[in-house]
């Protein structure tokens, strides 16, 4: 299962924006379009509501809503945009998969050899 902590982190990254900036009050172009990238994956890879994705970024659920809709406006206009927002939705599914796999080798019994 993804987390919205899985898309945050690859958005940061591929992005190029701090946590920090992604949750601060700085509207920088680049940092805006994290956020925008942030809500259309949250809305495409989970299902989670928009109050919930909301919480997560300390924002009303109306922002969330304006954010997927101005991804989805970009994505079809910016090719650019399109193939970030493209390949930070890959990454955090690397990362759930990533994670997932080493709890299921944490609860793995260690094999006893005689």
């Amino acid at each position: 299962m993804i987390r919205l902590s899985d898309i945050e982190a690859a958005v940061c990254e591929v992005f190029g924006v701090t946590r920090a900036e992604f949750h601060g009050i700085r509207r920088f172009r680049h940092i805006a379009s994290a956020r925008v990238a942030f809500a259309g994956i949250a809305r495409t890879l989970t299902n989670r509501s928009l109050p919930e994705i909301a919480r997560h970024r300390g924002k009303d659920h109306t922002t969330i809503l304006s954010n997927e809709r101005s991804c989805k406006r970009r994505r079809a206009s910016d090719p650019e945009f399109d193939a970030r927002v493209m390949q930070a939705s890959a990454f955090a599914q690397r990362i759930a998969a990533n994670r997932m796999m080493q709890a299921s080798n944490i609860n793995k019994a260690p094999e006893i050899h005689t």
